[in-house]
Parts: structure tokens; sequence; C-alpha cells
């Protein structure tokens, strides 16, 4: 069975950039032509099992964030204008994340990146410790999403808020080591196009150039929280912001912080850890896992999903276009657009457990939240263009 969407017109939203001005206001699908979402967006089974209503959540186009790295491959403006995103397919796309549907249970306590390929196959530790490869199907350890997965949102936490006297790997397995103790474990992923120094995660692999794009571009993610924050109701802290820049100034400035380190070392030392904790808890269940991921960025969509204990399933969206493809058969499955997903409960989490057993921990975790928010928007700056269209996600009440 299927339906038309309730919407068949992409209605143009206010031309408006939250960065850089200097931004050319993005053009808008105004086809009329009525396309068919498919029986899952009507609240069927979705890919993880879970029936959604699409009455429960609000889904809300805000504009793109508008600054970022002119040059980068992740463009949405670069799609358009290379034709490699049709009205046709952004139509449906757009439709499918309004619907709802994608939203769905998280299953797994750990967390991965925002990266919006798809996984092949993850790697993790036994209970003796040893790491072990399994393949994955769609849907499978769906965990909440962020900028290069928890340890490294969290580092850019402790970095706001604590002086350096370590390397960034030793405060990696520091983060990692806090967080465990409170119960907190987060994963990690590499990719195909992986190398001596290089993970494949743009998270990892540029962590020092993100910090450095973040207090460049402070202003305008400044800007970008504060009107993200007025949609859900957080109130914004100016101080919290200020402590955040000088602790991400410091990281900057501190000469052998990120010496002899890169990508592969650190995510060695996330690996290392996982392995660490996996043989004391002993357990079959791996408590965190390494996706390994496959294919090019097509990523053309931004999620910012404030839904507690859900979050958008990356290959619910593929399987709805892919089942949707007769209706755009000059389109390969590879050149199919892609989404960032960002979870903000998992940011919270992960600021109250930095904060946790502080002086003044009220003061710390606001601190520590903005840092974590910061930092999403400084990875975008330095992977993209800024020009992905944006969705916020909350559920109704």
């Amino acid at each position: 069975m299927t339906k038309q969407p309730s919407s068949t017109k992409q209605t143009k939203p206010p031309v408006e950039n939250w960065g850089d001005t200097s931004m050319p206001p993005r053009e808008t699908v105004t086809d009329t032509t009525v396309y068919i979402i498919g029986s899952a967006a009507l609240g069927s089974n979705n890919i993880n099992g879970e029936i959604n209503d699409m009455k429960d959540y609000l889904v809300k186009e805000i504009p793109p964030m508008g600054f970022g790295a002119k040059d980068a491959k992740i463009s949405y403006t670069k799609q358009k204008a290379e034709k490699r995103l049709s009205d046709e397919v952004e139509s449906i796309a757009v439709g499918i994340i309004e619907s709802g549907f994608c939203m769905a249970k998280i299953t797994d306590k750990d967390d991965g990146c925002m990266d919006g390929r798809g996984a092949v196959w993850a790697t993790f530790a036994n209970a003796a410790g040893k790491f072990v490869k399994k393949w994955t199907k769609a849907g499978e350890h769906l965990r909440a999403k962020i900028a290069g997965a928890g340890y490294l949102t969290a580092l850019s936490m402790k970095n706001a808020l604590d002086s350096h006297v370590k390397s960034v790997d030793e405060e990696i397995t520091e983060v990692a080591e806090k967080l465990m103790g409170e119960g907190v474990i987060c994963g990690t992923h590499i990719g195909d196009h992986q190398s001596d120094e290089l993970t494949d995660c743009g998270a990892n692999d540029n962590l020092e150039k993100i910090f450095k794009n973040g207090i460049d571009y402070f202003g305008n993610i400044t800007n970008v929280i504060q009107k993200i924050y007025t949609h859900v109701g957080l109130a914004y802290d100016e101080s919290a912001a200020t402590r955040v820049k000088a602790g991400w100034a410091g990281t900057v400035e501190h000469e052998s912080y990120f010496k002899g380190s890169n990508g592969v070392t650190r995510y060695k030392r996330i690996m290392d850890y996982i392995a660490t904790q996996q043989k004391k808890i002993g357990a079959d269940y791996p408590i965190s896992t390494s996706k390994h991921l496959r294919g090019g960025h097509n990523e053309a969509f931004v999620v910012l999903n404030f839904c507690e204990g859900k979050s958008f399933s990356q290959p619910a969206f593929k399987k709805q276009l892919q089942e949707l493809q007769d209706q755009f058969p000059n389109i390969s499955e590879a050149e199919l657009p892609q989404v960032f997903v960002v979870d903000v409960p998992r940011i919270v989490l992960l600021a109250r457990t930095m904060a946790k057993g502080r002086k003044d921990s009220d003061r710390a975790f606001d601190i520590a939240l903005f840092a974590g928010v910061a930092f999403q928007f400084a990875t975008a700056a330095t992977l993209t263009d800024g020009s992905l269209r944006t969705f916020l996600v909350t559920e109704k009440s």
C-alpha cells in the first residue's frame, strides 16, 4: 500500500544564513509532481522492526549552517549545481525525513559518528579482549550518532574545562576512563579510504584542524547555537561560550598537544580501551563496536535530533530510497543522497558525565554542553561548505 506524502510541493524556507552571509541562498525545489513515499512512511514496520507514528515527531527545516570550507566535496550546493541531486530525488528524500519514519529506538549503549555512509562490518572485542569482525545487516547496532563519536566530542568538553598537561592521545584515554567510570562507553569507525595515518573518519583525522576552525568560526558557531537553543527552549549562557573559546584557544596554541598524533594513533587508543574494558566485563555481547564504512560521501542533509532514546536511522533512509528507485532509474545506488545525524541527547549525557564530580558541576555542565554542540558545527565547518539542508527533530508533547 502506498500513499501520497502530505506535502507535494517543497516550500521555500526563509532566505537566511546563520553564519557567513557571503553564502548565496540555495535554490529550492519547486516541482509540483506528486511523488509516492511508500508504505513505510505511513507508519508501517521500519528497518529496525519498530512501528512509527508520524504524529509523534515534529520535523522543522531550519536554514543551512552557512559557513565552512568552500572547497569541501560534501556540499548540497555542489550536488545541485553538478546535477548529482535531482529535484525528484531531493523531494522524495525530504519527504522521508519529514515523515518521521526513520526515527527509531536506539538499541546499543555505545555511540558512533554522524557519517552518512553505510557500514559493511563491525569490529568488536570478545570476552577475552580479542578483536573479531562481524558482517552487519542494515539497522543492526543502531546507536546514537555525533561528530567523531563520543570520545572526541567529550574531548572537546575536556579541552574547554581543563588545562592541558598531556598529549591528545593520552587525554583521549583519560576521557574514556572518566566516561566508563560512569557507565558510558563510546564507539568509533574506520572506512575503505584509511591509510597509515588516516582512519577515514573525517572528525578523527582532522581533529587539530577542527579545533582551529572552531576558533576561526567561533562567532558563526555561537550565532547558530543561539538560534537552535531558542528553537528548542534552552537557555544560552554567554559566559559558557567564552570559556569554551578560551579552552579551545589553549588547545590550538599548545605546541606539543598534537605532536606525533594522527587519526590512526587516536583510533588505536580507543580500540585498546574498548578491548580492555570488554575483557574486564567478560560479556559476549560487545559493549562497543568499530564500524567499517564503505563508499563515498553524498551527504546533502543534516538531522539534528532532540528525541531522547531515539535516533534517525540512516539504513532505513537508504532502504526507503532504494525501494523507490524505480521513480528515478537513472540514479545509481552509489549516487543516492545521505544524511549526517547529530543526536543531541547523547551530547547532553556526555556533558553531564564530564561535569560530574567537579566543584561547580552545574557551571561545568553548561560549559561542556556548549563545547559539545560547538564541536559538531566546527566539524561540519571543516568537512562541508555549510550548505547542507538541515532539519530539527523533536517529539510532540
